[in-house]
């Protein structure tokens, strides 16, 4: 079968799960769609990659503009420049390839292909989130209800809908839900000898958290080593989780799959007003060898005495399911039916 693999650009989260799925689909020939620093992963690994995700634009960098020192804090401007892009690249994709030539199109939280007014072959869409949330404004509690009913409606053009979240007790209508998906296909040693591991994921939004750690960490006389966009860029960031005995990171899906899947102390600072970030978070709070705090609310004392006791603790991390094999065998069902 034919399938297209449409994956989000912002950050290297969904790539890195998408190719972890995909190694469970051997029954499929994938093509793969996708932009910025996740493109760049792709050609790493010598992925067939549709010509349309080089003259695609960015997402990503509209993204980071959301956020001013690892806060969102959109304005007027930002967001129109998102929208902008967002029915940019659907033009592209629509002119430039041809959904017809295959047999379905898997696409996570791929924005260019929700903002199409139909798919004419069999779709799926993945996220790890329903909904938008309000977290800080009078406006957003205004505005989201209403954005949130146009993203339910347009999500309907997919006929199979999958939640993947950390939270398995969000309420999912519409969507089906086995567990998560985990990132990466290696499955390095463990250990702790690596010392501790500084993680902005694949955007610059939270580049504030690396001068913070930083210092703190060279105080403590902690090696460590940095995962973000380049120049901290690595192409198998999974061997420096696996090996470290610290991680200090945002809050994205990816890293925090790995953190616990590999029992890992961590201390977790979510993007400032950042609802998804936030919820990751939630789910570490209150647990041995965890922290949880805001990024915007860090600093030097609190990070120092957060490292010091983390060190201390046995890690008692939430159990996720990695669910990819049972999704990969539910995306084949649906679409040879």
């Amino acid at each position: 079968m034919k399938i297209l693999f449409a994956s989000s650009e912002v950050g290297l989260g969904h790539i890195t799960r998408d190719l972890h799925l995909a190694q469970h689909m051997p029954w499929a020939s994938v093509t793969w769609v996708t932009g910025g620093l996740a493109l760049r992963y792709l050609e790493e690994k010598n992925a067939p990659i549709h010509k349309v995700s080089y003259i695609r634009q960015d997402l990503g960098r509209y993204i980071e503009a959301l956020f001013k020192g690892g806060v969102l804090k959109p304005s007027y401007s930002t967001l129109r420049g998102l929208v902008k892009v967002g029915r940019l690249n659907a033009n592209t994709l629509k002119e430039n390839l041809n959904l017809d030539e295959y047999d379905g199109v898997v696409a996570d939280e791929f924005w260019d292909l929700v903002l199409y007014k139909s798919i004419p072959c069999r779709s799926v869409f993945i996220t790890d989130f329903i909904k938008f949330k309000p977290i800080s404004s009078l406006v957003q509690h205004l505005f989201l209800p209403f954005v949130n009913r146009s993203l339910s409606k347009a999500l309907r053009k997919f006929d199979l809908r999958l939640y993947i979240g950390l939270d398995s007790s969000v309420k999912h209508d519409g969507f089906e839900y086995y567990g998560q998906i985990f990132t990466h296909n290696s499955d390095p040693s463990e250990d702790e000898g690596g010392g501790a591991v500084i993680s902005v994921g694949g955007t610059s939004a939270g580049a504030v958290l690396i001068e913070k750690a930083t210092e703190v960490l060279k105080w403590l006389k902690l090696d460590y080593d940095i995962l973000g966009p380049p120049p901290c860029y690595k192409s198998d960031p999974l061997t420096y989780i696996a090996s470290s005995k610290l991680v200090i990171t945002l809050g994205g899906y990816s890293t925090l799959i790995e953190v616990a899947r590999f029992r890992k102390r961590a201390i977790i600072t979510p993007l400032g007003r950042d609802f998804e970030q936030r919820d990751n978070a939630k789910m570490f709070d209150g647990r041995s060898g965890y922290r949880v705090i805001p990024l915007d609310k860090v600093n030097e004392r609190i990070l120092r005495k957060y490292v010091q006791e983390t060190l201390e603790e046995t890690p008692d991390p939430p159990k996720f399911i990695d669910a990819s094999e049972m999704i990969a065998a539910r995306i084949r069902e649906y679409i040879k039916s």
